[in-house]
Order: structure tokens, then C-alpha cells, then sequence
């Protein structure tokens, strides 16, 4: 039962970004749009964002597999990890860090958030995930 929420929860995400991620022409452009849509997803859908959250992994190992799972979706979409020869991409493995303390702070950080300041993090959030480590 807890498995088929999240299930349900973490689809209704999916489906909000794969449009956001596919219009720019940027990679940035791209995770700023995806990070405005899932922000926006959960200021209006706060009971399918809780279902996302640590406390639903914490009480069953499958759906932790699952959230795992979510994550590395996530990073593919936002076309997060490493592209041979383009130094400004992080490698696979540190995007989906990345990806997975950005959905962390939304997931995890909405609780005393209203529906504006949730959406008004994009812009951090799209920095964490498109920062490039100093040479």
C-alpha cells in the first residue's frame, strides 16, 4: 500500500516535467523550467509531495529502492549528468547528489512554505544544480 502511494506520487511529478525539460535550448533554461514546474506541483499537490518525503522510504525498504529510482529519473530528465566533453557537466553520480538535495529542500523543506515563497526557490535551486566547480 505505501509503495502504490508513492507510486502515485511520484508519476504525478513525472508527468509535470518531461514538457518543461524538452522546450529550452539550454540546459539551464531547461532545469530552471523543470525546478518552476515541480515547485509549482508542490505548492499545489502538498498531500502527493509528503508521500515523496524520507518518513514514506524510512518505513519501507522498497519504496526507499523507489525514491532512489525517482532521483535518477529526475537527474536523467534534467539532463543533470556528465557529457563527454562538455567540462560544465557534472559526472552522473555528483548530478544526481545534486538532484537528490534539490528534491530533498523541495520535499522535505515545503511544510511552512505558502505556494510563492516554495515557487521563489527555483532560482536557488536551479544554481545548486547547474554550479560548476572552480578549476
Amino acid at each position: 500500500m505505501l509503495q502504490a502511494s508513492f507510486d502515485v506520487a511520484a508519476q504525478s511529478l513525472l508527468e509535470v516535467l518531461p514538457s518543461a525539460c524538452a522546450a529550452p535550448a539550454t540546459r539551464v533554461q531547461s532545469i530552471e523550467l523543470a525546478l518552476d514546474a515541480a515547485l509549482r506541483f508542490s505548492a499545489t499537490e502538498p498531500e502527493l509531495v509528503s508521500l515523496l518525503g524520507l518518513e514514506l522510504a524510512v518505513a519501507e525498504a522498497a519504496v526507499a529502492a523507489e525514491r532512489q529510482r525517482l532521483i535518477a529519473r529526475l537527474s536523467e530528465l534534467l539532463g543533470a549528468g556528465g557529457r563527454v566533453g562538455h567540462s560544465s557537466y557534472p559526472p552522473p553520480a555528483t548530478a544526481e547528489l545534486l538532484v537528490a538535495a534539490a528534491f530533498a529542500l523541495v520535499v522535505e523543506r515545503r511544510g511552512g512554505l505558502d505556494a510563492a515563497s516554495l515557487v521563489a526557490l527555483a532560482p536557488e535551486l536551479a544554481q545548486l544544480l547547474t554550479a560548476t566547480p572552480a578549476p
